[in-house]
Formats: C-alpha cells, structure tokens, sequence
C-alpha cells in the first residue's frame, strides 16, 4: 500500500503499533493525539486513509468525522472502538473492534483505499448505521484524481448571470468566545450595537468546532478557555485552513507568549480589563460591520 495514512489515537503504545503495521505494507503515517489536532491536519493536507479511535479526547472520532465531511473533505475514515456494538454514522467507512489481527488491519485499510465495502464486509468490520450518507460513497485512492478533473471540468467557462436585484449585504459575523459570562454578555451587546451579528460560546473546544464548520469575519477570543486553550483552538483553526481574522483578549500575558501569537496570526490583543469601546475600535478596524 502507497498511502498516505493519518493516525489519531489518544493511547500512544496502540498508536506506535498501528503506524509500525502499516509502515511495514509501505504507507507514509502520521500520528496526532487528539481530535482538533486531527482535523486541522486532515484539512490542511491530503491523505489517502484516516484511522481515528473513536473515543478520542477533546473531539471524538465520530464527531472527527462529521466535521471533516461538513468542510467537504470525504477521505475514508477507518474508526477502532472496544464496543463492538456499537453502529457508526455513515461518515466512517468501517469499525475495526479492538482487539483485531494486524491482518484484519491490513485488509481494512486495502478495503477503505479501494473504497470497496463488500472487501470490508470481508474482514469482518461492523458496518455504519443504515442512513442516507452525506455523499453516497467514498471515492477510491485511485479514482480520487480523475475525480477532481471531471469536476473541474464540468464548470461552465463562461457562466450567464441572471438580472435580479442585488441582495442586501449580509453583516459581518463575529465568534465571541469568553469563559466569563458576565464578560461575554457585554461583549456580544456592544459588537450587536455596532452593527455585528454575533455567536458567543464559552468552550474553547465548541468554538474550534464552530470555527471550522461555520464562515466567520472575525474570532474575538479568550486565551485561557475551558475545553480547549486559546493556543490550541487557534492553531488548529489556522491548520484547519480557517481564514477569520483573530484578536484575544487576556487578563495574563508574558512576552514569549505575544511571540507564539503573533506567529499564529493573532491580528491583536486586548489586555482585560478594558472599555466595551476598545473592542469594538478594534473590531472596527479590522472588519467593517
């Protein structure tokens, strides 16, 4: 197999023996050991195969998989769960029940590459939950590329644009993210005022989620976050491929850390407490509302 294999795996000793398996039939692994960090390298590369456990930590396996189908990535995922009862959503290709033979393995992974589910019937998987899947299918390591150029050929070279009246403008959308409630609440009341539409969460891994699933103008974020820190959230949203400008906001902040965000991206930072009226001059003056 010349694959290209992505591993996230929260028990590393079951890791390093997966990866060995695999690397001895020739693919090329990589392993995380968390769910964010698994979706932003699934987004921000291209593999042929992800082997996820199902109950990884910050996000699971299953939930690994809804969010990568929702930005329209349909690499087949091979899940490893203990509960062999358990029925899949139909975004997982098949369930390896630990424990399994690294031939039941090897013959998984052949079978998700091949896209061929009667081979995974074959190598005793339990297969997803009957349900109307996202994309019927997934496309085979083969087909993956002749895939991409019919669709690229299929767009219209020169596209008629229809007279309609030109829609309203859609206001800017800002993620507001605060562990303080009382903080978030004045937060979201003074961007709304000056013309934002606002979400405002308080768990840095909801808002890892909602950053990659949604389309925002802005993430206005605190640093030291419940669920997931701001450093990982925003570090897996930039590997995710996420384009929203980003500024934070902290009560503590030491010099090595203005570097690390700096190279993350982080437009600005708010040092708290400040005035409802420095937010929204920053916001102001990085997104129009």
């Amino acid at each position: 197999m010349n694959a290209k294999v992505l591993i996230a795996h929260g028990n590393a000793l079951m890791a390093d023996v997966l990866r060995e398996v695999l690397e001895r039939e020739g693919c090329r692994v990589t392993m995380v050991s968390d769910g964010h960090r698994a979706v932003g390298l699934a987004l921000s590369d291209e593999y042929d195969l992800l082997l996820i456990d199902r109950d990884l930590p910050g996000l699971d396996g299953e939930r690994v998989a809804e969010v990568l189908q929702a930005r329209g990535n349909f690499t087949p995922v091979i899940a490893t769960c203990a509960d062999r009862g358990w029925r899949p959503s139909p975004g997982i290709f098949g369930v390896l029940s630990v424990p399994f033979e690294e031939e039941t393995l090897i013959a998984a992974a052949e079978a998700a590459l091949s896209g061929d589910r009667e081979r995974l019937q074959e190598a005793a998987l339990p297969s997803p939950a009957p349900a109307q899947p996202l994309m019927p299918g997934s496309p085979s390591l083969r087909r993956r590329q002749a895939l991409r150029a019919r669709a690229a050929e299929a767009l219209p070279v020169k596209a008629t644009l229809a007279v309609s009246p030109p829609p309203a403008p859609a206001r800017r959308r800002i993620l507001l993210i605060d562990s303080d409630p009382d903080a978030l609440e004045r937060h979201r009341k003074a961007l709304v005022a000056s013309g934002y539409e606002v979400t405002a969460i308080r768990q840095g891994d909801e808002g890892f989620e909602r950053g990659m699933m949604e389309t925002f103008d802005m993430i206005v974020t605190e640093l030291w976050l419940p669920g997931l820190d701001g450093f990982d959230m925003i570090a897996g949203l930039k590997r995710g491929g996420a384009e929203s400008a980003v500024v934070v906001t902290t009560g503590y902040l030491r010099k090595d850390m203005v570097a690390e965000l700096r190279g993350l991206g982080v437009r600005r930072v708010l040092i708290k407490p400040f005035p409802e009226t420095a937010l929204t001059r920053c916001a102001l003056s990085t997104v129009r509302p």
